[in-house]
């Protein structure tokens, strides 16, 4: 045993010399040792054996370029003096990946091992490697960095060598699992209990409030890097600036964007719901809503090219993102305080379990901003108050409800009221229309036996006028064989000859065939002749009778025949009677 141990003395002796004198660090009562001084050597394709055996290689550059090479070896010397064995966790402060090479004493053999943001490990952080140092002891380690994840650019890279007391950080751990493990069990009760409120009560209010709290898990397993326990896929983007500053997009990150959008966009529509932002404040609910899908467009865009490798669009675009977040959050504020102010029954209840945890929100993001990494407390602080305050806007939130319930049953009951009284009045009125159809069908039938009755009065009253238009004729001839007796025979002076003659010169046999033929046409035409009186006042009964001889569409001779007249006196009493009539009298009355 002591052969072995004087062999590795001179081995030890002998490697010091392969890549110069470095230091020997010493482990402290302090719980990290930070290493910043170091030199490295550029890797030309060695080999473990010739790096660390091969004198001529010695460290001598303070600094990594990743444009000239791909790695860097760096050899670390750490000397134990405590008569404890002592564990420290071990990573570079930057996200760059690694090999760790350490002489394992009971294999007695140099071992490898892998860190860095390429590999899976068994913590929540990327590159974390454990080191044992035994007691009272001085412990070589060979630190391979590889630099391929930054090669195209030409900045010059040296990171801090970190090394954190195991029992330090086991604590931190487990402290900072505690809380995430609270924080979850709350919000998980929390979305169980609004999602029985969602199904019993149909209100999508607890929906929206569901998906911020599922928003909420999702970000914080994010920021405290738990995505790298949930998979072991591992896609990243690096970009160095121009002050070497390293920014690092992962899984981790695009987590947080996610969870980040989905607690804008359930608090947003959360907003709009609990508000009624829709019907009393429009304008607010349009602002509101195109927002978040500007912020969603942002955040999307910005973390499929980023995780990508494309382009690191996260660099140019987080603080815009961080500015427009705030944005949207002032701005629900803000129409919480419009609702309160237009007296908005939810508007109190909504401040009071919004206006704290939107708040700091709102402060977390502009500690992004300037420290560039999310803020430890901050997010917790903002999931307890909202948990916490939301139980009274909740208690609210279902007073509303039930009396919304209320003012709708209400309603239901005079809708149905209203309907019963409707369906009564349909009811009525289908018997008052079957009543009137039956009147119009016994108008109908009436009607139709006054048209019956009006048609027979027509035919009798046109026969009438045929029979006194043929007597006419007969009286007519009569008339001019008498005169033609008393032309031819002149000498012969007849007393009966002279009474026939008297008798067709007399009009009273006319007048009594006019009585009948107004009788029959007052029944065919009721109010024809009161009608033209109303109108033209100065008709006579002549001028009443040559228009009823008109309006039955005798032509101007047979009138003549009937009244004893020429036909050009008939005309001559159309055109008197149309003057008398304001030249309102039928054409066809004067062309007949």
């Amino acid at each position: 045993m002591n052969r072995s141990l004087l062999l590795f003395a001179i081995f030890l002796l002998f490697t010091a010399h392969a890549l110069g004198s470095e230091p020997t660090y010493e482990l402290t009562e302090s719980p990290m040792v930070t290493i910043k001084d170091y030199k490295v050597v550029p890797d030309r394709n060695y080999s473990f054996k010739k790096i660390s055996s091969h004198t001529s290689i010695k460290s001598s550059i303070d600094s990594m370029n990743p444009k000239e090479n791909g790695a860097y070896w760096i050899r670390l010397t750490f000397h134990n003096p405590y008569p404890i064995v002592q564990k420290y966790v071990f990573q570079l402060s930057l996200p760059l990946n690694y090999t760790l090479v350490t002489f394992d004493h009971q294999r007695r053999k140099w071992t490898t091992r892998n860190a860095g943001p390429s590999f899976a490990s068994e913590s929540r952080e990327n590159g974390l490697l454990t080191l044992t140092f035994s007691k009272q002891s001085t412990q070589t380690y060979y630190l391979k960095v590889n630099l391929k994840a930054v090669q195209g650019y030409r900045n010059l890279l040296k990171p801090n060598i970190v090394l954190e007391k195991e029992e330090l950080r086991n604590g931190r751990e487990a402290l900072m699992q505690y809380h995430l493990w609270i924080c979850c069990i709350v919000l998980l009760s929390f979305i169980g209990y609004n999602f029985y409120l969602f199904i019993y009560l149909k209100d999508k209010g607890y929906l929206h409030f569901m998906v911020s709290q599922i928003g909420s898990i999702i970000f914080l397993c994010g920021a405290r890097h738990y995505v790298n326990l949930i998979t072991e896929l591992r896609i990243y983007n690096i970009r160095i600036v121009s002050n070497n500053a390293v920014y690092f997009y992962d899984l981790n990150k695009l987590f947080q964007h996610i969870g980040i959008f989905l607690v804008v966009m359930g608090l947003a529509q959360f907003t709009r719901v609990f508000l009624g932002t829709g019907k009393l404040l429009p304008r607010y609910d349009k602002v509101l809503k195109y927002m978040v899908y500007g912020y969603a467009t942002l955040v999307a865009t910005s973390g499929i090219i980023t995780i990508s490798g494309l382009f690191y669009l996260d660099y140019y675009t987080i603080v815009f993102e961080n500015l427009y977040l705030q944005l949207i959050l002032l701005t629900m504020i803000w129409i919480g305080i419009s609702a309160y102010r237009k007296k908005i029954r939810a508007a109190g209840y909504f401040l009071f379990a919004n206006i704290i945890p939107l708040v700091l929100v709102v402060a977390s993001s502009a500690y992004a901003i300037l420290n560039h990494r999310v803020n430890p407390v901050l997010p917790e602080l903002a999931i307890f108050f909202h948990v916490l305050t939301f139980g009274v806007a909740l208690i609210a939130r279902i007073k509303i409800v039930n009396e919304e319930l209320n003012e709708k049953r209400v309603e239901a009951i005079k809708m149905e009221s209203q309907i019963k009284i409707s369906e009564y009045q349909h009811l009525l009125i289908d018997r008052q229309k079957k009543e009137a159809l039956s009147i119009i069908e016994t108008e109908k039938n009436r009607n139709n036996m006054l048209t019956e009755e009006l048609q027979v009065n027509q035919r009798e009253m046109i026969g009438n006028n045929m029979y006194i238009h043929q007597k006419n004729i007969l009286l007519s001839d009569l008339a001019k064989q008498v005169k033609d007796i008393n032309r031819l025979h002149p000498d012969l002076k007849s007393e009966a000859l002279h009474n026939i003659q008297s008798s067709l010169r007399d009009d009273h046999y006319l007048e009594a065939q006019w009585d009948k033929f107004k009788f029959r046409f007052e029944q065919v035409h009721p109010l024809l002749f009161d009608n033209l009186k109303a109108k033209y006042s100065n008709l006579t009964q002549n001028d009443l009778r040559l228009y009823a001889y008109m309006h039955i569409n005798l032509s101007t001779k047979e009138i003549a025949m009937l009244l004893h007249i020429e036909p050009s006196s008939v005309k001559k009493a159309k055109f008197r009677l149309n003057k008398k009539m304001g030249g309102e009298l039928s054409k066809s009355y004067l062309a007949n």
